[in-house]
């Protein structure tokens, strides 16, 4: 019978942090990096159904944000190329993993939203050219 790990070894979101271009972006509490893969879809040769053949990839980044009026996160207006590193860090703090998205431009940005009795979030999305792992142990 197999045994479970401890619960302390899990990566659980607490621990996590995001950079655009070298800011820290201190009140971030949910962003990811993904990497989505295209296919082309075409008749199989054996008659059943579909065959997908990997054509490409695209990579998406989003984060949500507290919004506490004091972001200075030029990079969402600029035309340089913006770069975003995510890392997180398990329970126990002992294993990290950092993750670099470059050439990144957002497609969305909420300039304001507002809920009554909730803190107000901002969320950006958009997509990267390339992606780097740079830490994962």
């Amino acid at each position: 019978m197999a045994t479970k790990p401890p619960k302390n070894v899990y990566f659980n979101g607490n621990k996590g942090e995001v950079w655009v271009n070298g800011i820290l972006v201190l009140t971030a509490y949910k962003a990811s990096i993904i990497k989505k893969n295209k296919y082309e879809e075409f008749p199989s040769p054996t008659g059943n159904g579909t065959t997908r053949v990997l054509v490409g990839y695209s990579i998406e980044v989003t984060m949500t944000y507290k919004n506490t009026g004091i972001e200075d996160l030029k990079a969402f207006n600029e035309s340089d190329d913006v770069s975003v590193i995510m890392s997180e860090t398990n329970i126990n703090g002992d294993v990290t993993r950092r993750v670099k998205a470059d050439g990144v431009t957002f497609d969305d940005e909420t300039l304001i939203q507002f809920e009554k009795n909730k803190v107000g979030e901002i969320e950006l999305s958009g997509q990267a050219e390339t992606y780097e792992i740079l830490q994962d142990k």
